[in-house]
């Protein structure tokens, strides 16, 4: 039996749980037991004889796929937490000392295809780069969205130099899909939150310049670039992978179809091109309720960052959105073949465990906000 105060804990838990938005909840979880069950039925052509079996990738999926759920949760439950970190400026000093430091030592660790972008962690990878991103969109929400401090040009220099030196920093590392999407959804949050032009311009002729520095410093970058944009001129790289996603997708049926043989036969199965594996393998009805689930948590994101409003949890919400569904757009028009040469995953399906925890926290976010503004109600009335 249990005593009165631990009957008001269990009570108040409860409480809590009810007071999620549960349809967005539901709709996060559907999309990860799709990724399971692509990673069972699709990806065991890869992993068999390269690992310990086929179900290597399933396994280590679902193994994310719950430790996503658990972080997805925690973060929901941490509103005040969030709130105080919005509300104190001086613990961004220290968080972004560690995160800096992290990004640095990953520029010493081993490279792969010209990347330096994971630290090894016992037989796991972390990759900074993936949650720093986050934290850098909650940084630029508290400076923005700060009602007792007016934005005048010296926090707007301040914010343009850790913004700048965090995406150069993650550049570095190889990435330039994920610092772009991050970049735009800053310059979103600015317009959002209603600031002149003169803070913003600066700000995006600097970083423009950065970005392209980055692209002509690396031969395969320029590459990848033109492949971006003419996917069918590179048919010996880069753009076999857009041929042979556009083969498999030509080929899929409603349930399915591709034999594993085929699908062995496109890259980057698993990860950049999940959406393909998801419709060639498991089929477009499968591919086409994954892709109704992710516009459904867009528009929820959007709704919950219209109640905020324009202050920080509002335009942290609309930050994190627009770089959520920015990697599904991106990874889905890539294997559709409308653009090429992007490696981005695709939220909760795509295999790896650093940005399916991202996506957690990104949506656990949403959830805390939606959450406080329904408790706020409450308290109002």
């Amino acid at each position: 039996m249990l005593n009165n105060t631990e009957t008001e804990h269990v009570e108040s838990y409860v409480s809590r749980l009810l007071g999620l938005d549960l349809s967005l909840m539901a709709a996060t979880m559907l999309i990860l037991g799709f990724g399971v069950w692509l990673m069972f039925s699709v990806s065991a052509a890869v992993g068999r004889g390269v690992y310990d079996g086929s179900l290597f990738y399933a396994r280590h999926q679902l193994v994310h796929a719950i430790a996503g759920l658990a972080v997805m949760l925690v973060t929901a439950f941490s509103w005040r937490r969030l709130m105080e970190m919005l509300n104190h400026k001086h613990q961004f000093r220290w968080a972004f000392g560690w995160a800096w430091l992290l990004l640095v030592a990953v520029l010493f660790m081993p490279g792969v295809i010209g990347m330096h972008a994971s630290i090894p962690v016992i037989s796991f990878k972390f990759y900074p780069a993936v949650f720093v991103g986050i934290l850098l969109l909650v940084f630029v929400a508290a400076r923005l969205g700060d009602k007792n401090k007016p934005f005048d040009m010296r926090t707007s220099v301040s914010t343009i130099a850790v913004v700048g030196v965090t995406l150069i920093l993650i550049m570095l590392e190889g990435y330039v899909t994920l610092p772009m999407l991050i970049f735009m959804a800053i310059i979103l949050m600015y317009k959002k939150a209603g600031l002149p032009l003169k803070y913003v311009s600066a700000m995006v002729g600097a970083m423009g310049l950065i970005i392209m520095l980055e692209i002509f410093s690396h031969p395969y970058r320029i590459e990848r670039l033109m492949v971006l944009l003419f996917p069918a001129d590179y048919p010996a790289t880069y753009g076999y992978q857009n041929m042979m996603s556009l083969k498999l997708l030509s080929g899929a049926k409603l349930f399915g179809g591709a034999s594993t043989d085929s699908l062995k036969l496109l890259p980057f199965l698993h990860t950049d091109f999940a959406f393909t594996a998801l419709t060639a393998g498991v089929g477009w009805l499968a591919s086409l309720i994954v892709t109704a689930l992710l516009v459904f948590v867009v528009v929820r994101g959007l709704r919950i960052a219209k109640s905020a409003g324009s202050g920080a949890a509002g335009l942290l919400v609309f930050g994190l959105v627009f770089l959520f569904g920015g990697q599904a757009f991106l990874n889905i028009s890539r294997c559709l073949g409308v653009v090429g040469g992007i490696s981005v995953g695709l939220p909760f399906i795509s295999y790896g465990g650093n940005d399916l925890i991202a996506s957690s926290i990104i949506v656990g976010i949403l959830l805390a906000t939606s959450a406080g503004q329904k408790q706020n109600r409450d308290t109002a009335d």
